[in-house]
């Protein structure tokens, strides 16, 4: 996902990692369709020339055919406080009981706007609509031209269209803190940006969540040069700049931790940032974004190799966590975040994937809550949680 072109402290060595986990798209299940079957008349018969006139057969009437019924759809899970749960999965249809049992009422999907085009969607949004779940897109463009007017306003347009086809939420950007997404760091440039695609997002459809880029979380700046900027210090400098008044959510991420969701030491690394811990996280970015506005984790996640082998060197620090840790950390967490009146959205990275190792060292299917064993402890833990009064 992000391309790091600069070096940033030490920290940067445990987080770089983590900021390389995204999916690549995957084209989404056909959309479900129905065809209606045409009706045809018994045909009329015609008297021979040869033979007395008889009468016409009255027609037989034409088989009625049933009405196909819409599909029934399941109501989105209501948490406590308005709180919604998501989770990116490359499986749509076949996963939609699992996660809607387990009070997950969102699927995301990462999307790209290039070239004139935006890539990633498909059918998402048909399939997800027709099993009960609600949609947030996570659209991207291209970095070298994301401030460029014209290119710009290509992309605000293409979001709008989104919002138009019913995409339910929308994340606008990814990691705009750092080069390789952005060509240049610039919190003022990607304000301006944000409240053009909040304007226009509204007015195709009022109803869809705009929230703003998630930051890579990094401690490499005391402040915000053209080459990167502090995940803390971008977001008070969004703040300044009055980006979250073009918001309804702020967007964050967690993917780095290896304890409990309420603890604040013990990180195998050793490192005392608050990307490691999650309240720790949910504190210091409600306050940096200046309080007004809730938190979207839009992806979310305890990295397990159980079941896989060791990870790859740069995710060293995941190596004892355990499927059972995952399941336990991810509800508690979920528990802690929607009772905080600070969070409003938790997106699980991720459901389904299957990407390990390889080339590039993937540690996706780490992330994944389906075990290689296709069993889902985190949905029972989740399912339990959610059920609880």
């Amino acid at each position: 996902m992000a391309r790091k072109t600069v070096a940033i402290v030490v920290i940067s060595l445990v987080l770089a990692g983590c900021t390389g986990v995204a999916a690549p798209p995957t084209e989404p299940p056909s959309a479900l369709t129905s065809s209606t079957p045409t009706s045809i008349l018994a045909p009329t018969a015609t008297a021979s020339p040869s033979a007395p006139p008889e009468p016409t057969p009255t027609p037989s009437p034409a088989p009625t055919a049933a009405p196909i019924p819409s599909p029934t759809k399941t109501p989105v899970p209501s948490w406590p406080n308005g709180f919604d749960m998501g989770a990116y999965a490359e499986d749509v249809e076949g996963g939609a009981a699992l996660m809607l049992s387990s009070g997950i009422g969102w699927v995301a999907q990462q999307a790209w706007f290039l070239d004139g085009d935006t890539v990633g969607v498909g059918n998402l949004i048909a399939v997800a609509h027709h099993r009960g779940l609600k949609v947030l897109l996570s659209v991207t463009g291209d970095w070298e031209l994301a401030y460029d007017d014209e290119y710009q306003a290509s992309y605000v347009r293409a979001l709008a269209d989104l919002a138009a086809q019913g995409a339910d939420g929308i994340e606008v950007w990814d990691e705009p803190n750092t080069l390789g997404t952005m060509a240049v760091v610039d919190p003022v440039e990607y304000a301006e940006l944000l409240c053009a695609a909040y304007e226009a997002i509204k007015v195709s459809n009022p109803d869809t969540v705009v929230i703003s880029a998630a930051p890579a979380p990094s401690g490499s700046a005391d402040e915000c040069t053209e080459e990167v900027c502090g995940d803390l210090h971008w977001l008070q400098a969004l703040a300044e700049a009055g980006a979250f008044e073009c918001a309804d959510m702020v967007g964050v991420r967690y993917t780095t931790g290896a304890t409990p969701p309420d603890t604040s030491v013990g990180h195998p690394s050793g490192l005392d940032h608050h990307s490691f811990y999650f309240l720790p996280t949910v504190r210091r970015y409600y306050g940096a974004a200046g309080g007004i506005l809730p938190l979207a984790f839009t992806q979310f996640g305890y990295l397990s190799p159980e079941g896989y082998d060791d990870p790859p060197p740069a995710f060293w620090w995941a190596t004892v966590t355990t499927a059972a840790d995952q399941a336990d950390w991810t509800a508690r967490a979920v528990q802690l975040a929607s009772a905080s009146n600070r969070v409003g959205m938790v997106v699980i990275w991720n459901l389904d994937a299957a990407d390990w190792g390889g080339d590039y060292g993937s540690v996706t299917a780490g992330y994944a809550i389906v075990r290689p064993d296709g069993t889902c402890p985190t949905c029972e833990a989740l399912g339990e949680a959610f059920r609880q009064p």
